[in-house]
């Protein structure tokens, strides 16, 4: 037994488990880049989600797009385009118009502040 003032670490379960863990060490690799990008942006005084950014990269490529249309490019669900979409109007970056060929759909665009924010981080996503 190990003196009291020594700690062990405890007993990394994902990394005994192997490849029967994986989803569980990728959800720890993903969440410990996630608090890394955060920290970044931090210093550069800027709020930022991660998960904005593929949402925001497509608006920037493709100008205003269905949220149907950003799960296709981005490959994702449409539930998890909606739920950046409301966290991105919530943050004021993105703002939803009516498409003018189908006044039933919905498309979303960047607002300026949308705009702002992209070019404020594009020399951070470009290094």
């Amino acid at each position: 037994m190990p003196p009291s003032d020594e700690i062990t670490p405890p007993e990394d379960y994902s990394r005994r488990l192997g490849g029967a863990a994986l989803g569980a060490r990728l959800r720890r690799l993903s969440e410990t880049i996630d608090g890394d990008a955060t920290r970044t942006y931090d210093t550069l005084g800027v709020t930022f989600e991660q998960r904005w950014f593929g949402v925001l990269n497509q608006l920037v490529l493709n100008g205003p797009l269905t949220v149907g249309e950003l799960a296709g490019h981005l490959r994702i669900t449409h539930v998890s385009v909606s739920q950046t979409r409301a966290s991105l109007e919530k943050a004021g970056l993105a703002r939803t118009t009516a498409d003018p060929d189908d006044a039933r759909r919905r498309r979303l665009a960047l607002t300026p502040a949308g705009m702002a924010l992209v070019d404020t981080l594009r020399p951070l996503w470009r290094a």
